[in-house]
């Protein structure tokens, strides 16, 4: 198709906008499996997959209407034929410009559905407008510019809104794509290096960071039959817990809080240790050996569930009662400081005795959201907001944080 009479190109015509987005979706594939290994291995999943994002989504175009704009009435000369003679004549050119956003290559791809004629423009990437323009011998009448320009606009915003339908689909798969090539690429790698470690013959040296692989909190110990193994270890990447794990530990606290609105009066004369002793009964009954008490890193965690036996730590708590904003953010901290950089899933339990609890949360969510190490929130697990936070000095280690709130009634 060829530039019409008025000096206008043929839009959405160039190429197929579904070729274009399933190119896209291999292109991240491709780039996903380039990651270089320690990268994949040392910078959190979410950090990527918001990356990836940011970098292959599509952003769609919308023209801004209301904001068109004309230069005016120009001298134009237009081109005529008269008896099979081509002469010109005086003529007038007038040229709206529509401003839009989004990307302007999609003015060139064709969407799934297309009608037999195509919006006519040129686009201006100087300004990010798009501009219509109509050639005519003068006087040109007001209301056939007018109509003109109207369809015009019409026919493309006929073709955006078709375009956006694939464009919205696209988007919003566009995260779960990221997320199972960016995971492939990581099992990859993690079998690669499990094969490295059980190789006999002495590999090149290189960096070998160690990091998280997921594992469910421990069930009370069973015997284990006795089995040979090699003398060489094989790879064992740090455990870290994994979301349904966590979501067990967390449904198992939250019955607590559901048990304690039952009996009015009964916990309310319980000390912060008393309350914490009950949840350690709790924990204890479903995940075994859960400990109270215990030395970590900066002082001693009020409730540790360590992994197959040792004091390494999967599950960490910190039990408080709600004492203001102030006072909770010091909590915070205090978990924090207890959290060594394998610690990557924990939980701040609050207590309070407020009529209204809902209210409690809201400013415990408020101080976790704006917590210098905070990085986003977190999936919604057993009922309870997440929270992702970051270790001090090294945005890559996360921690992932959950808020149970205990309302704590009075006798009735």
């Amino acid at each position: 198709m060829t530039r019409d009479a008025h000096g206008n190109d043929p839009m959405f015509c160039e190429g197929d906008l579904q070729n274009t987005l399933r190119a896209r979706l291999q292109e991240i594939t491709d780039s996903a499996r380039s990651i270089p290994p320690d990268t994949i291995l040392s910078t959190p999943l979410e950090d990527l997959v918001e990356e990836f994002a940011d970098n292959y989504q599509v952003v769609p175009l919308v023209l801004d209407t209301e904001a068109k704009f004309s230069s005016g009435a120009k001298d134009a000369k237009l081109y005529v034929e008269d008896f099979g003679r081509s002469f010109s004549v005086e003529g007038t050119r007038i040229t709206w410009s529509i401003p839009f956003t989004g990307d302007s290559n999609l003015f060139k791809l064709r969407p799934q559905t297309w009608g037999t004629t195509v919006p006519r423009g040129r686009i201006n990437t100087i300004n990010s407008t798009i501009e219509v323009s109509l050639l005519g011998r003068s006087p040109i009448d007001p209301a056939q510019a007018e109509r003109y320009f109207t369809n015009s606009i019409e026919e493309f915003q006929r073709y955006i809104s078709w375009q956006n339908q694939q464009l919205e689909d696209f988007n919003t798969s566009l995260d779960d794509h990221i997320r199972t090539a960016l995971t492939q690429r990581k099992n990859k790698v993690l079998a690669d290096r499990q094969l490295d470690e059980s190789l006999q013959v002495p590999l090149e040296s290189r960096t070998n960071p160690i990091p998280n692989y997921s594992v469910d909190p421990p069930k009370r110990p069973r015997p284990k039959p006795a089995i040979e193994s090699d003398t060489k270890e094989p790879f064992s990447p740090e455990p870290a817990i994994t979301e349904d794990g966590f979501q067990d530990i967390l449904r198992e606290i939250a019955s607590m809080a559901a048990a304690v609105e039952r009996p009015p009066g009964t916990f309310h004369p319980m000390r912060e240790e008393s309350l914490r002793d009950v949840l350690l009964v709790i924990l204890n009954n479903r995940f075994g050996p859960a400990s109270g008490e215990t030395f970590s890193r900066s002082g001693k965690t009020d409730i540790l569930i360590p992994y197959e036996g040792d004091q390494r730590a999967v599950f960490i708590a910190e039990c408080k009662w709600w004492k203001g904003p102030s006072a909770f953010a010091k909590a915070i901290d205090q978990l924090l400081g207890y959290l060594v950089w394998r610690d990557t899933k924990a939980a701040l339990v609050l207590f309070t005795k407020s009529t209204d609890p809902t209210s409690i949360a809201k400013k415990a969510i408020s101080e976790l959201s704006s917590h210098a190490f905070f990085k986003r929130s977190g999936p919604t697990l057993a009922d309870q907001p997440t929270f992702v936070l970051h270790q001090a000095g090294d945005t890559n280690r996360e921690i992932q944080m959950a808020l149970i709130v205990v309302p704590i009634a009075e006798t009735a």
